[in-house]
C-alpha cells in the first residue's frame, strides 16, 4: 500500500477510482514526513463519521476532485463542476449608460456648494445664505383674484340674465334690455353727488334692477334712505337677491308699482328728498319731472335733481334744455355728466317743461 501510495503512476489511479466510487477525497489526505507515509483520519473524516480503521484499510487519502458525471468532458456542466450560483440564474450585466454632454453639464449645475453660513451665526440665522433659495430673497404677493364687490356682482347678473326669454313668456311687460342698468361709472357720478350735496334722503324713479339704488345707499350716512319705484316685479326681485348681501341694503326701500300714481302719492304726504333721480321710460319723462318740481316740498331746499337724457331722443333732449335756459334765474347750478342733466336749485318753483 505504501508503494502504491509512493508511486505517482498509482497515486493518479487511485484519484481517478475514488471520484467514479464517491469517496470522501479526505480519506486520500496524506502526510509525508522523511519519506515515509503515515495514514491518519483527517478532522473532517472523524466529523463525518469515518474511523481510524478505515484508514487503516489501506484507502490513501489522495486530493478529492469534484463530482464529474460520467462520459461528459469537463465543462459541459459547469455548475457541476464549479458551483458557482451566479451561473445558475444568469442575469443581465449592469452596466453603465454613457453620460451624453448635456447630462454632465446638468450634474456640474446642481453640485453646486451650499454658500457658507456667516461665522458667530447659527444655522438658519440667514436662510438665504445657508440655504441659497432664491424664491427667499425677492419673496412675492400671489396674484389672488380680488372677490366681486356686491355693486359688481349684482351688474354681471343683470348682464348674464335671459330678458328676451322672460319676455317671450310674459315675465315682463316689456322687453327689458341688459345695458339699462346703471354702469359702474354712473354708480360712482352718483356718489359724488351724494358727497357733494351731503344728501341723507334719495327719490329714484326708475331703478330697474337697483344697481344705481345700491350705490347711492352705500354713499349715504348710517340714517339715509333711498325710496325708489319700479314696474317690473322681475327686476326689482333680481336686485334685491344682490341688495342683501351689502350692509347698505337696508337703507332701500323699492316699491312695485306705476311711477306715476306713486308719485302723485308721495307728493301728497310732503315728504322731502335732497337728491332726486329719474331714469324711467322716455315717454313720460316730462310728467314725472314736472311732478317732481312743483310738488310742495317734494325737494329740500338746495337739493339735486338728476334726469337721465341717455335713452332720450334728441328732440326731446332739446325742448328739455330749453326749458331749463329759460328759468336759469331759478337754478344754482346746471350741467351734464355721465349722461345726467343734474339742476340744483336755489329756488325752484316756476320751472315747468313744455310740451
Amino acid at each position: 500500500l505504501k508503494y502504491f501510495c509512493s508511486n505517482s503512476k498509482w497515486t493518479a489511479f487511485l484519484e481517478t477510482m475514488a471520484a467514479a466510487m464517491h469517496l470522501p477525497g479526505s480519506l486520500f489526505a496524506r502526510s509525508v514526513s522523511g519519506g515515509s507515509t503515515d495514514l491518519a483520519p483527517s478532522k473532517g473524516d472523524k466529523l463525518r463519521g469515518i474511523s481510524d480503521a478505515s484508514t487503516s484499510a489501506g484507502v490513501d487519502d489522495c486530493h478529492y476532485l469534484p463530482n464529474k458525471q460520467s462520459n461528459l468532458a469537463s465543462g459541459a456542466h459547469p455548475t457541476a463542476t464549479f458551483a458557482n450560483n451566479h451561473l445558475i440564474v444568469p442575469s443581465a450585466p449592469k452596466w453603465c449608460a454613457p453620460v451624453s454632454a448635456e447630462t454632465q453639464k446638468l450634474k456640474e449645475a446642481l453640485s453646486c456648494k451650499v454658500a457658507t453660513p456667516l461665522a458667530n451665526l447659527s444655522s438658519g440665522a440667514y436662510p438665504t445664505v445657508t440655504f441659497p433659495n432664491s424664491h427667499l430673497v425677492a419673496p412675492t404677493k400671489p396674484n389672488w383674484c380680488k372677490p366681486l364687490t356686491v355693486q359688481q356682482q349684482l351688474y354681471k347678473a343683470v348682464q348674464d340674465e335671459d330678458w328676451e326669454g322672460h319676455f317671450m313668456v310674459g315675465r315682463t311687460h316689456a322687453q327689458l334690455k341688459p345695458d339699462w342698468t346703471a354702469s359702474p361709472e354712473r354708480c360712482a357720478t352718483l356718489q359724488q353727488l351724494v358727497d357733494y350735496n351731503g344728501s341723507r334722503r334719495v327719490l329714484e324713479v326708475g331703478s330697474f334692477c337697483g344697481a344705481s339704488s345700491l350705490a347711492l345707499a352705500e354713499a349715504l350716512p348710517e340714517d339715509g334712505e333711498v325710496r325708489a319705484v319700479e314696474k317690473e316685479p322681475l327686476a326689482v326681485d333680481l336686485g334685491k337677491m344682490y341688495q342683501s348681501k351689502s350692509a347698505a341694503g337696508s337703507k332701500i326701500n323699492t316699491s312695485v308699482r306705476d311711477a306715476k300714481e306713486w308719485l302723485d302719492e308721495l307728493a301728497n304726504k310732503e315728504e322731502s328728498f335732497d337728491l332726486v333721480l329719474i331714469d324711467a321710460d322716455k315717454d313720460n319723462m316730462k310728467e314725472y319731472v314736472d311732478t317732481v318740481l312743483h310738488a310742495p316740498g317734494l325737494l329740500a331746499p338746495y337739493s339735486l335733481l338728476c334726469v337721465d337724457i341717455t335713452r332720450t331722443c334728441q328732440q326731446e333732449i332739446e325742448a328739455f334744455r330749453t326749458t331749463v335756459a329759460l328759468n336759469l334765474q331759478a337754478l344754482k347750478i346746471v350741467f351734464e355728466l355721465q349722461g345726467l342733466l343734474v339742476l340744483q336749485q336755489s329756488v325752484l318753483k316756476g320751472i315747468k317743461m313744455e310740451a
